[in-house]
């Protein structure tokens, strides 16, 4: 079970109102977690305390980008205990947090922004889908790219989110898919280029669309 809110969209911005990038730079590189399930969805009350769980126990550093008004359904003492590795704001400039060489995985729900700026920064991914083609994301990030992995059983449980960071951020088998997420960003950096495949892909549609 999840729950839609209604939400406004915050305008982009480069400055670091929050201080999750200064905060980043006192991180080891590829240590911290980041945890966000978008602007529209919120996990239900029994997901975010398995993963208030998670987040405790492994030790990790990690941000968590989460409403105020959803505070109060974390464990009782969860964010004092954990002020000192971890930080908990209502909005990240998730761009530049992903491309921030301290971030080593990304708990995410697999929307399409979320996922195109996880691959453009070769950061790994931990897929909790909820609606939509966020499944599909899922499994294409998991199955094809191996850039990634579902939580077990398609919803964060404690043990599930412990398991998926222990494999990307500690684990030697998990070597695999962080050298997939790399490789995937030197990828998408090429396709970007003048001459890339998104360039040229780009070309042949207008010839397609304009020519009689």
């Amino acid at each position: 079970m999840f729950y839609v809110v209604p939400v406004s969209f915050p305008t982009l911005s480069v400055t670091d109102s929050s201080g999750c990038l200064s905060w980043l730079d006192t991180k080891s590189s590829r240590s911290v977690a980041y945890v966000s399930c978008g602007t529209v969805v919120i996990p239900s009350p029994q997901e975010l305390e398995a993963m208030a769980e998670a987040l405790e126990e492994s030790g990790l550093p990690f941000i968590w980008s989460l409403k105020e008004n959803v505070l109060p359904l974390l464990p009782k003492g969860f964010v004092e205990r954990t002020s000192a590795r971890g930080k908990i704001v209502s909005w990240v400039p998730q761009t530049q947090v992903l491309a921030h060489d301290s971030v080593g995985v990304f708990v995410t729900h697999c929307g399409s922004n979320s996922v195109t700026e996880s691959l453009s920064s070769g950061v790994p991914m931990i897929c909790r889908p909820f609606f939509g083609d966020q499944g599909v994301a899922a499994r294409v990030i998991e199955g094809v790219w191996e850039t990634g992995v579902i939580i077990e059983g398609r919803v964060f449980t404690k043990s599930g989110l412990l398991k998926s960071l222990n494999l990307i951020l500690v684990q030697e088998e998990g070597k695999k898919i962080r050298d997939n997420a790399l490789k995937m960003k030197k990828t998408v950096e090429d396709a970007a280029t003048p001459e890339g495949k998104a360039a040229h892909d780009f070309i042949n549609l207008v010839k397609l669309i304009f020519t009689p």
